[in-house]
């Protein structure tokens, strides 16, 4: 084997940057060279480098809170040596100095020469204002209640979570409440939750309106036709679907909690024609939005396990008509060779929520346990197991 060759053909395709490649081949030559870097590994590296793990998400915020990638972001050349960061940032010269080292070692900054770093590309997407940013907020609450597993599966004697008032962020926060409504206390945190709905689009690929076949399914209706966002956040989904679809004739209504539509931008959605409707899909639809041509839920279902997924599915379903449509875009895992990233996810949904991704199987379980049925499944045609699921009443 060449390894000088291999060598620098991979450092030319890490030189080259992500955009440079389609995206199959970006994630093929991703998983190969992740599949590289564990079968390189000596056991006490592999055990270290997991062991430390934790330590990773916990600088990033500790930066965040210190505003080192804001500060490095207006400096000229985005350049600074540690003692002007330190100025600046009212932090401690060591401290400070040790927080850099990991901060280097992680791709967030480079060390110039003795003492002055760098900002680096990725660094920047750690400044305020980006949903990077407010996803290592948020994860803060993961990051408690990853520290308390092991305590919370022994006492709870290795059975899976169901019950949405006692998962690991309930234990580790010591609180009955459930993660939106502990949320709900907290604007900061509400607000960066909101944002980092955005983080999860750039994961799942394009809209469900940019592959599923609009034009043949939804737009020949009547101009008194609705499409119902439920559970639809802030509404730039259904902002997007207007951008798409100019054209379409219907009413578009947006549906979520006081506090989320709170944060929506009224006026553009207003200006849009889409109609706030707030809603929680705990509890029945409004008879007035009975019969639409259409109900759209998209990665809510994932938040909540069995019990409340089916009281969520059946209040839809109890709301449409012979001919009304719901559409159910979300994550379906394959039975087997599912993905590290799509695993950690799985468990994201079950340590905040007690949910979890399901696989297409236990879709059509939970689908028919209230009347309804699949009639087709749409695939992305770029993000894998992001799929939409179209529904009729039984």
């Amino acid at each position: 084997m060449d390894i000088t060759g291999l060598t620098k053909s991979i450092e030319d395709a890490a030189s080259a940057g992500p955009d440079t490649l389609g995206e199959p081949e970006r994630q093929k030559l991703l998983a190969t060279c992740m599949k590289l870097s564990e079968q390189l590994k000596k056991p006490h590296e592999l055990v270290l480098e997991i062991s430390t793990g934790s330590l990773k998400p916990a600088i990033l915020r500790l930066a965040i809170e210190m505003r080192l990638f804001e500060i490095a972001a207006r400096a000229p050349e985005k350049t600074l040596t540690l003692s002007d960061l330190a100025k600046e940032s009212k932090v401690d010269e060591l401290l400070l100095l040790r927080v850099l080292r990991l901060l280097v070692g992680m791709s967030f900054f480079t060390e110039q020469a003795n003492q002055t770093y760098t900002l680096t590309h990725t660094g920047s997407y750690l400044v305020p204002g980006t949903p990077f940013y407010s996803w290592i907020v948020i994860d803060d609450t993961n990051q408690q209640a990853i520290a308390k597993l092991t305590s919370y599966f022994q006492e709870r004697e290795f059975a899976n979570p169901s019950n949405t008032k006692d998962t690991p962020f309930n234990y580790a926060f010591n609180t009955s409440e459930t993660f939106f409504s502990w949320l709900s206390t907290r604007p900061q945190m509400g607000a960066a939750f909101n944002h980092v709905m955005q983080f999860g689009k750039m994961l799942r690929g394009p809209d469900w309106f940019e592959f599923f076949p609009v034009e043949d399914k939804l737009a020949a209706h009547s101009a008194q036709a609705t499409i119902i966002d439920i559970g639809g956040g802030t509404g730039g989904d259904l902002l997007n679907f207007k951008k798409h679809h100019p054209s379409y004739p219907g009413r578009l209504v947006l549906q979520d909690l006081p506090e989320v539509l709170a944060d929506a931008k009224t006026e553009e959605l207003t200006a849009a024609g889409v109609e706030l409707q707030p809603h929680s899909f705990l509890h029945p639809e409004p008879e007035a939005f009975h019969g639409a041509m259409a109900y759209v839920i998209k990665n809510c279902l994932h938040d909540w396990p069995e019990a409340e997924a089916r009281t969520i599915l059946k209040h839809i379903a109890d709301a449409m008509s012979e001919e009304s449509t719901l559409l159910v875009c979300e994550t379906s895992l394959s039975e087997q060779g599912v993905p590290f990233m799509n695993a950690v996810f799985d468990w994201v949904m079950m340590i905040q929520f007690a949910g979890l991704e399901r696989t297409e199987k236990q879709w059509k379980a939970l689908f028919e346990s209230v009347g309804l049925v699949i009639r087709q499944i749409w695939p992305s045609p770029v993000a894998k197991f992001t799929v939409v699921f179209e529904l009729k009443k039984m």
